[in-house]
Order: C-alpha cells, then structure tokens, then sequence
C-alpha cells in the first residue's frame, strides 16, 4: 500500500500548531519562573512570533480525511461483477452498515450495456469489510409494468432503526422519469417491502431535471436526507431535505453544496454520504469537472449539516496511475462506514482492458485511527493555556520595574 505524503496545507498546520504547543511551554516558563521576568527584548519578539503563528495555525481546519492520508487495499477491487449473474457488467455506489459482527453491503447492479437504464440493488456481507460473499439475487428491483419505479431502482441509503432495517432509494418510471426517492423496509437486509405510498420525495422545481442519491441519517432529533438535484438549466448540486418520520420530508429550496467556480469540483457535485459523531457532520462527495471527465471525492464539515465547508486539500481520493484498475475515468460514488476509528472508504471506479471500457467494481481505501469530523486543531489546547498564562505574565510583568 501507498501512504500519500502530507500536502503542504497540513505541513504548514503541522508547523505551526508546534509552534503553538512550544509557545505555551514558553509562556508557562515565564510565568512560573521568576527568573524570565528578566528576558530580553529579543527573547519578547520571539515570544510574540510563537504566539502569532499559533494563533493563525489554530485557525487552519484540519482532519485526518483532509492529510492525503486515504490508504488504498492493495487487493482491489474488493467487489466485482460476476459473470453471467444479474450484476455481470457493473458494481457500484455501496452503502455499508457494521452491526458488531457483519459487515452489510447493498449495491448497484446492471446486467448488461444494453440494460444499463435497468438498475437493481444487490446485497452482499464480510466479517472483515474486505472478503465479500454476495447474495444470488438482487434485493430490491424495479416495480411492475407501470409503477413509479417500474424502470430502475438504485442508490439505496440504508440504516437500522432498532427492530428493522430502512431503506431509501431513487427510482424511475412513469411520471417520474426524472427520478424519485422511495422507502422500503426489512427484518433482514435481504426481503423488502416497499411503502405502499410511494415515492416519499418527488422532484420539485430545484431538482426536476433529475433527483437521485438519497442519503439518510437519523442525528437523534430528526431524520435528514441529502440528495442530488439539477435543474433544468443547472448543474448537479446537493440538497438537504428533513422529516420526524423518514416518510414526509421538507426541502430546502437552496443547495447546501454546490460545484466551485473552477478545478476538480466545477461541473458537477453528487453523490452525499454523510456521517455524524453527534456534534459535527462529515460528508464525502462525488464531483466532476467542468468537462465531465474527471472524477473525484471530495469532503466537507458542518456544524448543522447546513453549512459546509469544503477541504482545502480536495480531492481527498483521486483515480490510481495509467494501468491500475481505477486509473481510467477516476473515483466517485462512494460509501463510508466507521469501524474502529477510522474511516473505511468504498468507492467505484471503472476498469479498464485495452481501450475498452469495462465496467464499475468496488474498491477501499482507509483513513489512519483516529480519525474525527473534524478533528479539534492540534495546538488549540496549548494556545488557550498559552493565551492565559501570557496574560499573567503581562500582567506581572507591568508591575516590575524596567530592568532591560
């Protein structure tokens, strides 16, 4: 496996922020050491760059999904099409859950390039997140003749709710060719039952040009889902959409994500997987550039799951070298799943033989323990001590007499 290096945003963090902790040691000598009431005025200016550098390294946002630190399973792919079977040209856009014991994965499948537009959901579990045993048949696939979803079902956002497990999922059909999103639940992953009411999220003016990749989690005070939208004369950007039941949902009419001005990021913006530690919303999302042919992901905090603000150090995990199986068209489409402290990251990229174009397969790629969303700043400890014993010693100081 390959540990990018750091990119220079984090060696600057890195910097400064011990300059910060060095500060505080400083600062902590000469409040309790009666002796550096007698320093010089260039040991003052010095003081005063730790200080300044610490502050500004403070200011810098960093987590570990923000280092370059994303570690590729030298195995990959760890989910392929299986030939002959109903997933036999592509796997793609996993959804993860861990119980304890299982890993659970639900994915998209398409038999064929002549049934591309025909998605199904596949289930598939591991005991170790790497080594997958699928299910035969797909779990969830397109309603009858005529149904709302009656043309493809796809892009399964799954949770457990404490006796069953529910899923929301974009569908086609009549009516809905732009794509909606439905529910269905389940005792075991594998039967489902779709809501008789269906489909619980229609397009609307923001988002009727297409609607898709529901994701959905429950952050102990409501259920919130972001899902990508376009207009019918704008770019793919991302949406928030709340409910109390997971049933009648609420939109809000403005993107909480949106493509940048230029770069990696710039044409389209999709495919949201959040996680909440309780605080602080993590997101991971698919982009492409302004030519639609590069693919990335890319992520983002939030407070309240509202406002985001983007890595500076996007993408976070870019398609391998010419020749690797993930080095053709770049990476997207991704799931996240916490185990153990730090993030396992399932993304979908395209295989390459020849000049061909295969098909999607699922690959991972890991972040190092002790990952958080986001982390707290590395030497934002020991400039508040800092901060306040140099205060003290100010104070202390401005009472002595001016022996330099």
């Amino acid at each position: 496996m390959h540990v990018p290096a750091h990119p220079p945003p984090a060696l600057l963090k890195l910097a400064m922020t011990m300059m910060g902790e060095r500060f505080f040691f400083v600062a902590a000598t000469m409040v309790l050491d009666d002796s550096a009431l007698l320093c010089s005025k260039q040991q003052h200016g010095l003081l005063m760059i730790a200080l300044i550098l610490s502050i500004v390294g403070s200011l810098i946002p960093i987590s570990w999904a923000e280092t370059g630190q994303w570690v590729k399973y030298s195995g990959n792919p760890v989910l392929s099409p299986t030939p002959g079977g109903w997933d036999a040209r592509e796997v793609l856009m996993p959804r993860l859950l861990y119980d304890g014991t299982i890993f659970r994965m639900w994915y998209l499948g398409y038999r064929s390039e002549t049934e591309l537009n025909l998605g199904k959901i596949g289930y598939a579990t591991s005991q170790d997140g790497i080594a997958w045993t699928k299910h035969p048949d797909p779990v969830l696939t397109p309603g009858s003749q005529g149904a709302w979803d009656a043309s493809s079902v796809w892009g399964g956002s799954v949770i457990w709710n404490g006796s069953k497990f529910v899923m929301w999922y974009r569908g086609e059909g009549r009516g809905f060719e732009e794509g909606a999103v439905g529910l269905a639940t389940s005792s075991d992953g594998v039967s489902w039952t779709k809501y008789a009411a269906n489909p619980v999220l229609k397009a609307t003016s923001i988002d009727k040009a297409e609607l898709g990749h529901p994701y959905v989690i429950w952050d102990g005070s409501e259920y919130k889902m972001w899902y990508n939208g376009r207009s019918d004369s704008g770019k793919m950007r991302i949406f928030l959409a709340t409910s109390g039941d997971g049933i009648a949902w609420t939109k809000r009419t403005s993107p909480v994500v949106s493509t940048s001005p230029s770069g990696w990021d710039a044409g389209w913006v999709y495919c949201p997987t959040v996680i909440f530690d309780g605080s602080k919303y993590g997101m991971w999302y698919s982009a492409m550039d302004r030519n639609y042919q590069y693919r990335g992901i890319g992520y983002a905090t939030s407070d309240d799951g509202v406002s985001w603000r983007k890595s500076t150090t996007n993408p976070i995990l870019s398609g391998g070298p010419a020749g690797a199986w993930d080095g053709y068209g770049g990476v997207d489409n991704q799931g996240v799943l916490m185990f153990r402290g730090k993030v396992m990251l399932y993304y979908s990229a395209y295989q390459l033989v020849g000049q061909e174009q295969v098909s999607y397969k699922i690959g991972l790629a890991e972040s190092p323990e002790g990952f958080a969303i986001p982390e707290m700043p590395l030497g934002a400890f020991g400039l508040i001590l800092g901060l306040v014993l140099f205060t003290g010693y100010a104070i202390i100081r401005r009472r002595r007499p001016n022996l330099d």
